[in-house]
């Protein structure tokens, strides 16, 4: 079976790369008026194939341990490979070049505040001073976090984007680092390092980076959470998971595991009270009663529901066929994980489900409809991947199937209602359903599906599967 791929796949890949030159070839002909991209999008399929072809033939000479090292590479490609494939993109002008407009609202702010202007107007609005990026952009989290950004003031905004990303994903890397070393597993050296780079390829980690987004940071912060967590360090653990919802209140669902302990619960309190003082203390009430009508307003959150034909790789809008009952199953979810957190009390759920869920749902019962937090499927999938390799000697493929339909979400939805239809304009038919062809929104319901239902067999001892299974 596995010959016959290997032989498919290396047919394909040579007959892609024939192909590559042929179309090559007429790029040359100016009269023929052939497309650059259709040479690239050649040659990069028939290297895949290629490659895939190799990994497979590898595979079947190699012993069982190189093989399941073969296994991982093979899962993995498509996420370390994505680096590669936008710097393509972006060369062809498929896709758009890192703007750093997040971060430019985030300096501008540090600017106004410097300059002793309102906080929470656009910079567009005051005269005296000039924004070089995102001018027209709000800064929209607490006063006292502005504070973060003030540093960055020294440079140019563009330049000072770059170095906060380099900045962010250091520590994302370093934070997912700290959380994998909590357990005891025999992860050999090269696995650590297609560890890491999966990280940073990982498409919603690329989609904070083109932004210059607080995502990352986020993200970081609930993988140190989870360490924290991992070595009883309970005071720690709660601090680290409010200080991410304190920045995006919508992330308070990552603080499931907090009703599973006391300490956890009342550091999360204290430092969320401690945020709240220090930030009247500096900036006082005016500036709070400011942001607090931004939280009110929604922040902008779906207030305006685009149409599928209008999305980009930024959108992730997992509910959007539902219409107004849309926060119907995020309010189920929420419910859902709550009861999990307080029966956990009393059975035998592992602490690392409960936190591995109150992260995973983030993304799916925020308000937001872009692809941001889905970055938290990082510590989800690595809570989960690790325990139960600590425990069963496995990580679990049906994770990794997870994060590659989140890693493919951005640019499905990108192709289907974008320039798919401007290289072939009968995609378009297929407009109405593209809410139903969002990959994350499988995979986001794999992941969940799987937590929530390793959570039921240890509480219960009966598989969930198998017990729907007897059900039909």
């Amino acid at each position: 079976m596995l010959s016959e791929i290997e032989n498919i796949f290396a047919r394909l890949g040579f007959y892609s790369l024939l192909l590559g030159l042929v179309v090559g070839i007429g790029i040359l002909i100016p009269t023929i008026g052939i497309s650059p991209i259709w040479m690239i999008s050649a040659f990069v399929i028939g290297f895949v194939f290629l490659i895939s072809s190799y990994g497979i033939f590898r595979l079947q000479i190699s012993s069982t341990e190189s093989r399941e090292d073969i296994l991982w590479c093979i899962l993995l490609s498509p996420i370390v490979l994505y680096i590669p494939l936008n710097l393509i993109l972006m060369y062809v002008g498929l896709v758009q070049q890192p703007r750093l407009q997040d971060f430019g609202a985030y300096y501008n702010g540090a600017v106004r505040f410097l300059n002793g202007a309102p906080l929470y107007q656009t910079t567009q609005e005051i005269p005296s001073i000039q924004a070089e990026i995102s001018g027209d952009m709000p800064y929209l989290y607490p006063p006292i976090f502005i504070l973060l950004f003030v540093p960055f003031t020294v440079l140019p905004a563009t330049a000072a984007g770059l170095v906060w990303d380099i900045l962010v994903l250091v520590f994302l890397v370093w934070s997912v680092s700290k959380l994998v070393s909590t357990f005891t597993v025999n992860i050999t050296d090269s696995s650590r390092v297609l560890l890491y780079l999966s990280v940073i390829s990982f498409a919603p980690t690329i989609t904070w980076i083109k932004a210059g987004q607080v995502s990352g940071l986020l993200t970081g912060l609930l993988c140190l959470s989870g360490a924290a967590l991992r070595t009883k360090r309970d005071g720690q653990s709660g601090m680290l998971t409010t200080l991410g919802s304190a920045i995006k209140p919508f992330y308070a669902t990552s603080g499931a595991h907090l009703l599973r302990s006391r300490k956890r619960l009342f550091s999360s309190l204290w430092t969320g009270l401690f945020v709240l003082l220090f930030g009247l203390l500096i900036f006082g009430l005016e500036s709070h009663v400011e942001y607090l009508n931004i939280l009110i307003g929604g922040k902008g959150w779906e207030s305006t529901t685009l149409e599928p034909n209008k999305w980009n790789a930024g959108h992730f809008n997992p509910f959007f066929l539902l219409g107004s009952l849309k926060h119907l199953p995020r309010i189920i979810l929420v419910f859902i994980t709550i009861g999990l957190a307080l029966h956990s009390n009393e059975s035998k759920i592992p602490i690392e489900y409960i936190f591995a869920l109150g992260v995973a749902i983030v993304p799916i019962a925020g308000p937001t409809t872009n692809t941001l937090a889905l970055s938290t499927a990082i510590p989800a999938i690595v809570m989960v991947g690790f325990y139960e390799m600590e425990n069963d000697g496995d990580f679990p493929k049906l994770l990794i199937v997870s994060a590659l339909l989140i890693h493919i979400h951005p640019y499905t939805i990108e192709f289907v209602s974008k320039f798919g239809p401007r290289i072939y304009p009968e995609i378009e038919r297929i407009t109405p359903i593209i809410p139903l062809l969002q990959p994350a929104l499988y995979g986001m319901a794999l992941l969940i599906g799987y937590i929530i239902s390793q959570s039921w067999e240890n509480a219960s001892g009966v598989s969930l599967v198998g017990w729907i299974r007897r059900g039909f």
